[in-house]
């Protein structure tokens, strides 16, 4: 009888040990998915901090054009008011601005054309 009762616990504590091994093994089953997940997490966040530096990266830039476009603007500023009062006056026309290049133009060829052609007359005359 107390073969079978040695016996009787011998299989009772080898139940209990496949419960145990049985339960270890889901352990080890969740803490490998754990570990997948938890990499996919790090992966994640590492893309996400390299996207976060190029993004302030690139925020540091468009803020020194943005200085710098401001600065011209700045710079700039008298002569567009100038502009502006001079369009507002009338006398900033561009049709006017035309008719002066063209004047401009044509008193450029025409004045030495009417030079030479009087030099060439003075020249015949004195001979």
């Amino acid at each position: 009888m107390a073969t079978a009762g040695a016996n009787n616990l011998m299989s009772s504590l080898m139940e209990r040990l496949d419960a145990i091994q049985t339960s270890l093994n889901g352990i080890i089953e969740t803490l490998g998915e754990i570990k997948l997940t938890t990499n996919q997490h790090d992966y994640r966040i590492t893309s996400l901090e390299k996207h976060c530096e190029e993004a302030k990266k690139e925020h540091d830039e468009v803020k020194k054009e943005l200085r710098v476009i401001s600065n011209n603007c700045i710079e700039r500023a008298d002569i567009w008011k100038w502009g502006r009062d001079l369009r507002a006056s009338g006398k900033g026309d561009p049709e006017n601005f035309w008719n002066k290049l063209v004047t401009n133009g044509t008193l450029m060829i025409v004045g030495p054309t009417i030079g030479c052609v009087v030099a060439f007359f003075i020249g015949k005359i004195l001979k």
